[in-house]
């Protein structure tokens, strides 16, 4: 496995989505989830991207059982803030990035996980509502507080990821790029505001940040 370095991360090149084990997508056991993960980690990832709002905290809570007995150390844990959902039966979820709202998700977060820091903290989506000065400022405190090492963005346009640098330093860029693709114009429909090979690429180059990059 080849390793890649995210400031002071040595993550896998290649990392572990969870988004799958989350049960949105078809019937996936919890049984054959952590029989993933620890094959996974047989085989040199320790990089694992999740997010609350996956199976509306199930992948993070089965990603936290299957880690419960590997070394700390030797794990990265990706997780991501700003879909928070509704506490009724219908769960709907919503945009939100105020400094309450990702406090009490990295609170939700680090119980599901069982651990007591994520190392890289990804804002899942913009938020239209919230100004990013407001959430960078809430990030930049988690990381005082010592329950995130690192931020990354995720679905951001380039001169938001510009305005977030402002308050907090950013690791991460995580956007469309694959082989195939290496120029996407949309993500579920949405249109992309930067060109990934052309502009995207180089912009994390020149700002010391790690590209994540997904194959949707």
């Amino acid at each position: 496995m080849k390793y890649k370095q995210i400031k002071d991360l040595n993550a896998s090149a290649v990392g572990f989505g969870c988004w799958a084990i989350g049960g949105t997508w078809n019937n996936v056991s919890d049984e054959e989830s952590i029989k993933s993960i620890k094959a996974a980690i047989d085989t040199g990832i320790n990089f694992f991207d999740v997010a609350p709002v996956y199976g509306k905290g199930h992948a993070e809570t089965v990603l936290g059982q299957a880690l419960k007995n590997e070394s700390r150390d030797k794990i990265i844990i990706a997780t991501k803030c700003g879909l928070p959902w509704s506490q009724d039966e219908r769960k709907k979820t919503r945009k939100d990035l105020t400094k309450a709202s990702i406090f009490k998700e990295i609170d939700d977060s680090l119980m599901r996980l069982q651990t007591d820091y994520v190392d890289l903290y990804q804002v899942h989506w913009p938020d239209p509502n919230t100004p990013i000065s407001e959430t960078a400022e809430a990030l930049a405190e988690l990381k005082k507080q010592g329950k995130i090492r690192h931020v990354g963005v995720s679905n951001y346009s380039l001169d938001m990821t510009r305005q977030m640098m402002e308050g907090v330093e950013v690791a991460t860029f995580q956007g469309l790029y694959n082989l195939l693709e290496q120029n996407p114009e949309h993500y579920h429909n949405i249109p992309l505001q930067y060109r990934a090979r052309e502009e995207a690429l180089p912009f994390c180059k020149a700002n010391d940040m790690k590209y994540l990059r997904t194959r949707h």
